[in-house]
């Protein structure tokens, strides 16, 4: 099958946009830890104990 000129179009715009969408959750991981450092919130750590939690109920397994 023959790729178009719009077919290799859409697949670059594609590629494109999951590099974005890489970058911006990239940068959001990286915003949430500094706001979270600034104000001494321990946001990995209460991850980490909500999970703890979660399984130990039988909500996750």
């Amino acid at each position: 099958m023959a790729t178009t000129p719009h077919d290799r179009f859409l697949q670059a715009a594609e590629k494109e946009m999951a590099k974005f969408e890489r970058q911006e959750r990239e940068f959001r991981r990286k915003e949430r830890a500094d706001r979270a450092a600034e104000l001494h919130l321990p946001v990995y750590e209460t991850r980490q104990q909500l999970q703890k939690l979660a399984e130990s109920s039988g909500l996750i397994r």
